[in-house]
């Protein structure tokens, strides 16, 4: 399944109620007419770069295979990034 989208600014996951912006060539999708204008006032704060918003735990409703609670997951590395996942064996 594929993860939702997300409103940058929120979170929020998408619905049909949420109205599409596009910058830089990308599309964005926004809840609400304040976290489009949070977005425009600093585009660059919400533009998925690194770990943040790469990453989601959502929940669904196991009737309809809607979501009903996205959470983005937000962490920060210990120590060089290129080491991620490197172990000793």
């Amino acid at each position: 399944m594929k993860p939702p989208v997300l409103d940058p600014v929120c979170g929020m996951a998408y619905n049909d109620k949420f109205s599409k912006h596009t910058h830089d060539g990308k599309d964005y999708f926004f809840c609400s007419e304040h976290c489009l204008e949070t977005f425009r006032q600093a585009p660059e704060k919400y533009q998925v770069t690194g770990v943040r918003g790469k990453y989601t735990l959502a929940f669904y409703d196991t009737n309809t295979g809607k979501a009903v609670l996205s959470v983005p997951v937000i962490f920060k590395a210990k120590g060089d990034m290129h080491d991620a996942g490197r172990h000793q064996h």
